[in-house]
């Protein structure tokens, strides 16, 4: 936690929120950090107006959440005309940034927070940091390695095996030293016996028909 807390400038009398799903791994260690600090901490996974009341009395310093169902809560806060000024740090990850999150209330109902996106997963933690849009610094002693494929490898001091280099199953490119996650191995269509990843042309897709969601998928001849 020491490199999370460095990195984010976390402080001890933080006070946490998670959003989702108590079965999800963001969920889960927001509070642990929180246990293990002895900080508050409250948990969100409905955004009704009794859970976003409270969650506004609790004075909130660091909200962990998917950028999907952030977007979801600064709306909902928005319809409420509920200000959050105590957060400091909106922490997302998990996956990507809409296209449409909604920074102009953003910056209106959580005046004071500053946003972060930070990549990971459940088997190699916290790998990479950034602001919105732009690709990820690595998280310090954090190692990585891009294969011939574009698979990205890490080796981390916060893995249960440190010393091991660990798959994390997305595709990436390095960028100025920084990393750019493309998307999932598992997510390609083949095309003249290439291999592409869909998720680049999604969101580009989402983008031009102003879609919440664009799929794309290959058919059993092999055709995306």
């Amino acid at each position: 936690m020491a490199r999370e807390t460095k990195v984010f400038q976390l402080s001890h009398d933080e006070r946490y929120v998670a959003m989702g799903n108590a079965r999800h791994s963001l969920w889960a260690y927001a509070k642990f950090r929180a246990k293990a600090e002895n900080r508050p901490f409250m948990g969100i996974s409905r955004l009704n107006s009794h859970r976003l009341k409270l969650m506004v009395q609790s004075n909130p310093t660091a909200i962990y959440s998917i950028p999907q169902l952030a977007s979801l809560c600064i709306k909902a806060l928005a319809r409420h005309s509920f200000v959050i000024p105590s957060l400091r740090q909106l922490l997302l990850g998990g996956a990507a940034l809409p296209w449409d999150f909604p920074w102009e209330l953003q910056k209106a109902f959580l005046p004071n927070a500053k946003v972060w996106m930070f990549y990971g997963s459940a088997e190699a933690s916290f790998i990479g940091y950034g602001e919105p849009g732009t690709p990820y610094t690595l998280f310090p002693d954090v190692e990585i390695n891009i294969d011939q494929n574009e698979r990205l490898w890490v080796r981390s001091p916060m893995t249960i095996n440190p010393g091991e280099w660990i798959n994390t199953g997305d595709l990436a490119v390095m960028i100025q030293g920084k990393i750019q996650i493309i998307g999932r191995s598992q997510r390609q269509v083949s095309s003249q016996g290439q291999s592409f990843p869909v998720e680049p042309v999604e969101r580009l897709l989402e983008n031009f028909f102003n879609a919440k969601k664009v799929a794309i998928l290959q058919n059993a001849a092999g055709n995306g």
